[in-house]
């Protein structure tokens, strides 16, 4: 690809801005008296506005992830990422983002608040990515950003390094990489292409592996440069200084994660195989996520049976390729015990 031109592809607007500077960014250093920011001087510690850079999250972060701090940013969810990067580089009412069905269609929410035009190219029918489609509409210059999710949700699939890299050499734009579920895949993260591809930036959640959904922590993974752009016309104090500490506390025990996350991959191998083995389901895909698409008749009379009985999974019919689609999240030993349960039982109604 001929050299990635970061300038040329961020907004007018975004690159003669001048972001707000708030007081905790203004002054650095130690001090005893804070007077500077309208805070209350009582109820420490969260009397006091957060680190607006999330300084200690980030290196514990860099530590765990073998990524400078200079390469991250931390967001209010992933959500709050992808929005920032549409905001930053799609100009609205005149361009566009590329990405896929199905797939994770926060992508396409978040282009339509900002009046972003969203091209929506269907998977192929084993659910990989268009290559060729995506060469021929990458190279209109008013496709900005291709959003790209693997291992892909719902359906659970990885899409190959090679493919990636390939994107990321064709397209002068930036490509997008949502890795929400790449701690459960056998490949893992593809932090490694930050460095090679200045075009790409990986987008991470701890809401997952990591368990915090109620936290809302999303982590960005790109060039410096564009860290730069995320930081600054992010909000000032976007992150809580209750969320940084919860999340630090979580980050001490790595091993506790480590060993949650292998829980829950063998939990994955054997609600599979019985789902696998059940007469109910036309299809079960392999999955590289914390979950297991299927696709049967019964998916509405099975969906409806479950929540009678408490357990709640997700419809998935997505049209034009992904239809009678239910989608069940791993859970505990515990929790799956009762899902094949009532699964049983409803197979054996139908039979």
């Amino acid at each position: 690809m001929s050299k990635f031109d970061l300038n040329r592809l961020l907004r007018p607007n975004i690159k003669s801005l001048k972001p707000y500077s708030s007081a905790r960014t203004e002054f650095k250093g130690q001090a005893n008296i804070l007077l500077d920011a309208n805070e209350s001087p009582y109820n420490e510690p969260y009397n006091r506005y957060p680190d607006p850079f999330q300084s200690k999250l980030k290196a514990r972060l860099s530590e765990l992830k073998s990524i400078p701090s200079e390469n991250l940013f931390v967001g209010n969810g992933s959500d709050e990422i992808i929005d920032l990067l549409i905001r930053a580089f799609c100009i609205p009412g005149k361009d566009k983002i590329l990405t896929f069905t199905p797939s994770y269609t926060m992508y396409i929410t978040s282009a339509e608040i900002n009046d972003v035009e969203v091209v929506e190219l269907p998977l192929t029918s084993d659910f990989n990515l268009p290559l060729d489609e995506i060469t021929r509409l990458s190279s209109d210059p008013s496709v900005k950003i291709i959003f790209i999710c693997s291992p892909n949700n719902p359906v659970g699939n990885l899409v190959p390094r090679s493919e990636i890299e390939k994107i990321c050499q064709s397209f002068q734009g930036l490509v997008v990489l949502d890795e929400a579920y790449a701690d459960f895949s056998s490949e893992g993260s593809l932090t490694s292409l930050i460095g090679k591809y200045p075009n790409l930036c990986l987008i991470q959640t701890l809401s997952k592996a990591y368990g915090m959904a109620g936290l809302r922590l999303g982590v960005g993974y790109a060039s410096e440069e564009l860290i730069g752009v995320l930081n600054k016309i992010k909000p000032p104090y976007n992150v809580s200084q209750a969320t940084q500490d919860l999340v630090l506390e979580r980050l001490k025990n790595a091993e506790l994660v480590e060993q949650q996350i292998r829980q829950l991959l063998t939990q994955r191998e054997i609600l599979f195989k019985f789902l696998q083995e059940s007469s109910l389901f036309a299809r079960v895909f392999p999955s590289q996520a914390n979950f297991i698409l299927v696709q049967t008749k019964y998916f509405r009379e099975l969906y409806d049976y479950l929540c009678e009985r408490g357990v709640v999974v997700r419809i998935r019919d997505i049209q034009p390729l992904l239809n009678q689609g239910l989608r069940f999240t791993v859970g505990s030993s515990e929790e799956n015990v009762v899902l094949m349960k009532h699964i049983t039982e409803f197979q054996t109604l139908k039979t």
